[in-house]
């Protein structure tokens, strides 16, 4: 009869176990709120979160990033994209001739406003890649901004890396094509 009632005690033990675990299993897809701060969720998967507020320097620092991206974006309207404008504004095509990896992005990116994408590519084949980069991040900084709390988007923060760093290596080698094009095409 002792063992009859140990074994009892072990499975209501166990099944009270159980039922403390999907308690806590129904709570950890949910975003936890302590204080002010909005914390990450513990398991599951989710796009994008907002964690701890910003640092008031950190937020004049993306607040200038804004600024600074939505007047590059918006003097896109302003310029012409046309061929001729005569305007060199890369220092290394001004003192050498040979135009880098980065020639052409400004007018690439007048032209993607008109609407010209076949004008766009053929300006820089990277301007529509880096415009909506721009397009991206502003947006990004925008909700950080205006929010003041920090955006995680877990799905970017592990692709980053590698977006990034084949948009400049693709961009240095096109750099180097430019400069072979000069030299062994005339």
């Amino acid at each position: 009869m002792s063992e009859e009632v140990s074994v009892r005690g072990a499975r209501n033990k166990a099944q009270e176990g159980d039922e403390a675990q999907e308690g806590d299993e129904a709570q950890e897809g949910d975003e936890v709120q302590e204080g002010d701060e909005l914390q990450a969720p513990r398991s599951g998967w989710r796009w994008a979160y907002v964690q701890e507020p910003l640092a008031p320097r950190t937020l004049r620092m993306k607040r200038q990033a804004l600024v600074f991206l939505v007047l590059v974006m918006a003097s896109s309207y302003i310029f012409e994209s046309s061929p001729a404008n005569g305007i060199i504004l890369c220092p290394f095509r001004l003192f050498t001739g040979i135009e880098c990896a980065g020639c052409g992005m400004t007018r690439s990116w007048c032209a993607l406003v008109d609407g010209d994408w076949d004008g766009a590519i053929a300006f820089n084949p990277f301007g529509p890649v880096l415009f909506g980069l721009a397009i991206f991040k502003s947006v990004f900084l925008s909700f950080e901004v205006f929010s003041r709390r920090r955006l995680h988007l877990p799905p970017w923060e592990k692709v980053r890396t590698v977006v990034l760093g084949s948009v400049a290596g693709a961009m240095m080698l096109f750099g180097m094509y430019r400069i072979y094009a000069f030299f062994a095409l005339g």
